[in-house]
């Protein structure tokens, strides 16, 4: 089941109701003080059957006093409890279907489906002989269906039960049906119904006629009736001692209540369908689930703590690169790393790249200016055009005419690059895009944030970590497992755990200036070959930057006004795993440095994460899929797009195909490999991720063959020849930067 999707947890997220579904329990319960559904996990959690139960049960939630549950004692013995459940369950349906329309049908259709099952036990049998409290319970929940009748007196409480509306308004027509209930007479096909004390209401005749249920929707059941459970009748409940005589207590365990005074009832002071429906209940319940059930949140925590801005990436990480690189060069050294490094210097790179981001720029333009005027429209103003009154018998265009041309929409970009140890080898290359991608949002003017992730400590939360434990001890080692004790992050119950050590690296945006733009790119370009890298390389704390990203992603739209933010994730590996949450009790399965917390297995169990801000959650459920550490990590993400309203792009980086390709890619690993051949690249999509790119490591590379054979075209030529090197030349350019490309086919 898709929680996220699930329209029901929106309408509960509304009255601050939050849903727990607990594989262990068997019926519903509701925790009025911290305001929690807990409801059982049902074999079918999709259908209609599910929206029926949850909106029933929240119609409790919200209307139904802790005395009126289900589950609360009635000192008046369970028949009368029954009669409670019937009359409260008409007013909280009633008040739940008029909250929320769009739940009429579903309960409608649900209610339907369980008469086939044959859930109040009256399959085959005349409703119109059941006592009034059965027949007002059917009333209610399957409306005209079953074709009730009532008599003069009995409409009047079938109008009472129309008008309830308060918890007293129930009580006392309680106890209206309960007097009623104890001067009616049993007919007598009821008695004979009654009378059998093993009858099973579900067995037919093969000569007894199709029972169709006709609905308010207008739906009707084509099959028939399904035997799903078993109705117990029972006899008159007069004492006897002659032998063969039955108690109903024998026969209808608890509808007495086990009091003193069981006796003295009629055998109508009892709700048969409201017993059986209660029994029948539990087939709905999945008893046969896999794993636990563990409910965590998304902490919130100031993003910023573990963002390197691009001022101290300067001062501190750039810097530090320039001292080493002059020293290197001073005493002759290079190579370190890569001694057929392409670029020779910034100015080479730019000398090469700028005109053909130029070009990108310009066909960005027209593709959004064909866009808006394909999506203009002309309209009449009203206003006489005297020029066309001449031609008014043969054209009905006398009036002027305005075009309106929509404006466009404004676009933003955050692109997260993995730094871990594992992108050494490609990382120049991936760099070589990024500022291209930079280069291109600076000349269309589009908001733009570009972070290297991986773990560190010279984000803002390592730097007041630094200060604060230098003034107390200046011998004191800052690591990521002091970060409790410090007060400065704060963490609730059900929190998911993170990697504290998380270091967002602030390398482009459109705050800088053009200088420090340059200074930047200047060390991504030319510092490589020397050895020296300016930021650090570790793990890949992916799941973290998603999870900061989310807080991260709604200040930036909210600072520009963003109508749409494309949001880019690119690594060549999966997250590190983290699959604990702080817990909330003192003792905890595991206490260290962190504090207490729970764990979780992402291929058993199943995790709900919920955004607190927006109120989205989604389900991490038991995958088919082998790369169970991806299926985690493609729930963040879907997470991610709900709650920040972002378009999503994944980049997987792989240096050959394999089936966890596949997987990713959400594609067949050998159709992949066939694919992916041509470009070096292949784009696909998969559920709660907008685009999947499966990247070659060898695409990135930035090549200019075909530009150095059109410079070898010689003078005067054939012009077939020139022709051909020209097209190669354009169609190289573009396709060996792919990146930009592609972005300028989603926001043109």
């Amino acid at each position: 089941m898709n929680e996220a999707k699930s329209q029901l947890a929106k309408l509960l997220a509304q009255e601050g109701v939050e849903v727990v579904h607990d594989p262990k329990m068997d019926t519903a319960a509701f925790d009025p003080m911290k305001r929690i559904l807990y409801l059982p996990v049902l074999k079918d959690m999709t259908g209609d059957t599910y929206d029926l139960f949850v909106l029933h049960e929240v119609g409790h939630a919200l209307y139904t006093p802790k005395d009126g549950f289900h589950s609360a004692p009635e000192e008046k013995g369970q028949r009368y409890k029954g009669f409670l459940n019937v009359v409260e369950d008409a007013r909280i349906e009633k008040k739940i279907k008029r909250k929320y329309p769009g739940g009429r049908s579903n309960m409608i259709r649900g209610y339907h489906d369980l008469m086939k099952r044959d859930f109040f036990g009256v399959h085959q049998n005349d409703v119109n002989k059941l006592g009034m409290i059965d027949r007002f319970n059917l009333y209610f929940k399957c409306g005209l269906a079953l074709n009730i009748k009532f008599s003069e007196g009995e409409m009047e409480y079938i109008d009472r039960g129309r008008e309830l509306e308060s918890w007293d308004d129930v009580l006392d027509l309680v106890e209206d049906l309960w007097e009623y209930a104890e001067n009616e007479e049993a007919t007598t096909d009821l008695q004979e119904m009654l009378s059998l004390k093993d009858v099973n209401f579900g067995d037919q005749d093969d000569d007894a006629p199709d029972i169709e249920y006709e609905f308010e929707n207008g739906e009707e059941s084509d099959e028939e009736m399904e035997d799903e459970g078993e109705g117990k009748g029972e006899g008159q409940g007069e004492e006897s001692d002659e032998e063969g005589d039955e108690d109903p207590e024998d026969i209808f365990p608890g509808m007495t209540g086990g009091n003193e005074v069981s006796e003295d009832h009629n055998i109508m002071q009892q709700s048969f369908t409201d017993k059986a429906f209660r029994e029948n209940e539990k087939e709905l319940v999945n008893t046969q689930v896999r794993g636990d059930f563990h409910y965590t949140t998304v902490p919130e925590i100031d993003p910023s703590m573990f963002v390197c801005d691009y001022k101290t990436f300067i001062d501190g990480m750039i810097k530090q690169s320039e001292e080493v690189v002059s020293h290197r060069m001073g005493r002759g050294y290079h190579g370190y790393y890569w001694n057929n490094y392409q670029w020779e210097s910034l100015e080479h790179f730019n000398q090469v790249n700028k005109p053909i981001i130029s070009y990108m720029v310009k066909e960005f333009e027209m593709r959004k200016s064909a866009n808006l005027a394909k999506r203009a429209k002309i309209s009449q103003t009203g206003i006489l055009n005297t020029s066309a009154l001449y031609k008014y018998k043969i054209d009905d265009r006398i009036f002027k005419s305005i075009l309106h041309t929509p404006e466009g929409k404004n676009h933003g970009l955050i692109f997260y690059i993995d730094f871990s140890g594992s992108m050494n080898q490609i990382l120049p290359d991936v760099i070589s895009q990024a500022v291209l991608m930079a280069m291109f949002c600076r000349q269309v003017k589009i908001p733009y944030r570009i972070y290297g992730f991986t773990n560190g400590y010279q984000n803002k939360l390592g730097k007041l970590l630094e200060q604060k434990y230098r003034e107390q001890d200046d011998n004191r080692v800052v690591n990521r497992y002091n970060i409790k004790k410090s007060d400065m992050l704060s963490f609730k119950p059900g929190d998911l755990g993170m990697d504290t050590s998380l270091c967002l690296y602030e390398i482009f945006s459109d705050r800088q200036t053009g200088s420090d733009f340059q200074r930047i790119c200047r060390a991504f370009i030319e510092h490589p070959k020397y050895g020296s890298t300016p930021i650090p390389m570790g793990g890949t704390p992916l799941n973290e930057a998603i999870l900061n990203g989310i807080a991260l992603c709604r200040e930036f739209r909210k600072t520009y006004n963003l109508d749409i933010v494309n949001t880019i994730f690119m690594t060549d590996g999966d997250s590190s795993s983290n699959q604990r949450y702080w817990k909330e009790s003192e003792v905890g399965p595991d206490k260290g440095e962190y504090g207490e917390y729970g764990n979780f297995n992402s291929r058993n169990d199943t995790i709900y994460i919920k955004d607190r801000k927006s109120n989205e959650q989604i389900a991490v459920t038991d995958t088919k899929i082998r790369h169970w550490g991806w299926a985690f990590t493609k729930k963040l993400i879907e997470l991610y797009k709900i709650s920040t309203g972002s378009n999503t792009i994944y980049m997987n980086i792989i240096n050959r195909v394999e089936y966890y390709s596949g997987e990713k890619a959400n594609i067949n690993w050998y159709d992949l490999k066939e694919k992916i051949r041509k470009d070096g690249w292949l784009k696909t999509d998969d559920e709660g991720v907008d685009a999947i790119f499966t990247i070659l490591s060898r695409a990135f590379k930035i090549k200019t063959d075909a530009d150095e054979k059109f410079e070898k075209v010689e003078a005067g030529g054939k012009i077939g020849t020139v022709r051909s090197a020209f097209r190669n030349m354009n169609k190289n350019r573009l396709k060996q930067r792919f990146l930009v490309g592609n972005f300028i086919q989603e926001i043109a």
